[in-house]
């Protein structure tokens, strides 16, 4: 499965279903640079368990590699703060 770019703007669901999380990049993007922060939920909705959590300063960026983090019902975005832009890498 190819990288999964997650623009700015609304939480959502990223991924449904079972599946394994390898890394994640991150920018917060807004016009005006403030922190930004998101949550990465197993499930479909802010309700999900929290596997990963991200804060950002102003301007922000982040790369991260994970080692192989499962999610059993799908990978929700959940934006607490800022407008993040994220990329999520899952397994090829």
């Amino acid at each position: 499965m190819p990288a999964l770019p997650i623009p700015s703007g609304t939480d959502g669901v990223a991924a449904s279903g079972p599946g394994v999380l390898y890394g994640y990049s991150v920018r917060e993007c807004a016009v005006v640079p403030a922190p930004a922060a998101f949550v990465l939920r197993d499930g479909v909705d802010a309700a999900g368990e929290p596997r990963v959590f991200c804060s950002l300063g102003a301007g922000g960026v982040e790369t991260r590699t994970l080692p192989g983090l499962s999610f059993e019902l799908g990978v929700f975005v959940d934006r607490t703060s800022g407008t993040p832009e994220l990329v999520l890498y899952p397994p090829s």
